[in-house]
């Protein structure tokens, strides 16, 4: 239930402004994930809420065409089983 995944390294980045206005930020729609993946929610602790979230991340998978391999599922197979990546099993 719990598998392990690689560990992933953040760096934080201003979407402000130079002025110093809030800046344009993401896009509506990139959540979808889309042809570029999965976009995989990550939580501090296994209880899904707001309080425990801290960002989403596209993952590499395949485009659901052709050969389909055990580690490369396509990104809707994901999304149907409600993927997330937890940061502790607590």
């Amino acid at each position: 239930m719990f598998p392990h995944f690689p560990v992933i390294h953040f760096s934080a980045e201003s979407n402000a402004a130079p002025d110093g206005k809030p800046g344009i930020g993401a896009k509506k729609g990139d959540d979808k994930g889309g042809d570029k993946g999965f976009s995989c929610a990550i939580y501090k602790y296994p209880s899904r809420t707001d309080k425990y979230f801290i960002v989403k991340i596209n993952l590499k998978c395949d485009s659901g065409q052709g050969n389909v391999s055990r580690a490369m599922q396509p990104a809707m197979n994901w999304r149907l089983k409600g993927c997330a990546l937890m940061c502790s099993r607590d």
